[in-house]
């Protein structure tokens, strides 16, 4: 199927839909660039990086950076994610996952592991508690 015939056919979709398709789309060509990145050298892939910068590889969510206006996925830091996080009330653990996936809607998408890993990071800093059932109370 060629890029044309891709998008006549991205034409009869909802736009929500589109959106959806557009973040997939970003996902796996970020996917395929690590890889292709990780099987050269690392001073070939830096200079890839360096050439286009919008497609460096992004960084773990607990990086501590300030917020800046045009962020990016690793400029959330921790920090702002709690305080969000906070200022929701999640009061269940799957409600916390889809906010904080939410938090990185437009910004690249965030894996599920990585989510689990900021809620694990939580519960490890006794910032909330979580019970067998998943409900969620804040310490």
């Amino acid at each position: 199927m060629t890029k044309e015939e891709l998008l006549l056919a991205a034409k009869t979709l909802h736009y929500t839909e589109k959106l959806a398709l557009a973040q997939s789309l970003i996902q796996q060509a970020r996917q395929d660039l690590e890889q292709i990145t990780s099987q050269l050298h690392p001073c070939v892939a830096s200079e890839i990086v360096k050439a286009n910068p919008a497609t460096a590889k992004t960084e773990s969510p607990n990086i501590e950076q300030p917020a800046k206006p045009q962020e990016t996925p690793a400029e959330l830091s921790f920090d702002d994610i709690v305080a969000r996080l906070r200022k929701l009330n999640c009061k269940k653990e799957k409600t916390m996952m889809n906010s904080i996936a939410a938090m990185y809607q437009f910004r690249g998408g965030i894996s599920e592991t990585d989510i689990k890993k900021i809620i694990l990071k939580m519960s490890m800093q006794k910032i909330i508690s979580i019970t067998e059932t998943g409900a969620i109370s804040w310490n």
